[in-house]
C-alpha cells in the first residue's frame, strides 16, 4: 500500500512498459484528486523530468484506495499551486460531483 502524500509527483509502470507520471494534488478521505501528465517514459523518470512535463488532466478525481494500492515511485514532493487546484475546488462546490472508482 502506497502512502500518497499531497504534492507528490509519482511515476507508475503502465502495462505497455512504459511509466506514466501524476501528481497528488489533494486527498480527502474516500477521494485522491490527481493530476496526469502527458509525457510518458521508456525508463523511469526522475524528478528533473517535472519542470518539462504537460498535464493533459488538470483534475482527476478516483477514489482514494484505488491509487493506494497503485506500485508507484515518489520523484518528488512540490508545491501544489492555486492555479492547479482550480478544478477540485470546482468538483468540491458541485453536490453531484463524483469520482472514478
Amino acid at each position: 500500500m502506497t502512502e500518497l502524500i499531497e504534492g507528490g509527483v509519482y511515476a507508475q509502470k503502465q502495462r505497455v512498459l512504459r511509466w506514466a507520471v501524476f501528481k497528488v494534488l489533494k486527498l480527502d478521505a474516500e477521494v485522491a484528486h490527481l493530476r496526469l501528465y502527458k509525457q510518458t517514459f521508456w525508463r523511469r523518470p526522475t524528478a528533473q523530468a517535472i519542470p518539462g512535463l504537460d498535464w493533459s488532466l488538470g483534475h482527476f478525481p478516483i477514489a482514494r484506495p484505488n491509487v493506494e494500492g497503485w506500485r508507484v515511485h515518489l520523484l518528488a514532493q512540490v508545491p501544489v499551486s492555486s492555479e492547479e487546484l482550480q478544478g477540485y475546488e470546482i468538483w468540491r462546490e458541485d453536490p453531484n460531483a463524483g469520482f472514478f472508482p
